[in-house]
């Protein structure tokens, strides 16, 4: 990393407001993830067939199990730019540190 000649004009507050949504969005897509699997384990069963069989099963649980996997895909992608946040603002203020 090149060191900066000056101070880095950080947005502090801006930086905690993002984190602070982004720990919201995180918790939040958590807990849809958890309450969908909850809910289809209470109306299906944990087993597929001995509810509700066939087609129809197959194409439910098919689309239940994308969706699953598109939030929890997204709660990665919301804990990924958390970190960068972090990160970032970590730098920002060590390199604020090196330049008082």
């Amino acid at each position: 990393m090149v060191e900066p000649y000056e101070r880095v004009n950080y947005d502090y507050a801006s930086a905690d407001q993002l984190r602070a949504a982004l720990v919201a969005a995180v918790d939040r897509t958590h807990q849809v993830i958890e309450q969908r699997r909850g809910e289809r384990r209470r109306q299906l069963g944990d087993q597929p067939g001995l509810s509700w069989q066939g087609k129809y099963r197959r194409d439910f649980d098919s689309d239940f199990n994308r969706q699953q996997k598109a939030l929890m895909a997204l709660e990665e992608d919301l804990r990924d730019v958390l970190r960068v946040l972090d990160r970032t603002t970590q730098q920002a203020h060590d390199a604020n540190l090196r330049h008082r």
